[in-house]
């Protein structure tokens, strides 16, 4: 998903909204926390997995960890990094 197809997103269907465009690097939840002015648990990160045959995002918060295990016990298999 490019940059302009989510501008495009909002103007058509949220104009109200104005997506926040950076310069800095936002690649890191510090970078990211550094580049807005928050703190780290102000940060939502999103990771994609593999767990078994399916595909997931699991948002959690920028200083969180998952645990594998518990992933594991939840979904039925180990995950794995998209």
């Amino acid at each position: 998903m490019s940059r302009e197809s989510v501008q495009a997103f909002f103007e058509a269907n949220a104009p109200d909204i104005e997506p926040v465009v950076l310069t800095d690097s936002t690649a890191t939840v510090a970078e990211a926390a550094q580049a807005l002015g928050v703190e780290e648990g102000q940060i939502a990160k999103t990771l994609a997995l593999k767990v078994g045959d399916e595909r997931i995002l699991v948002v959690m918060a920028g200083t969180g960890r998952l645990d594998n295990r518990k992933t594991k016990d939840t979904f039925g298999n180990r995950p794995r990094m998209l």
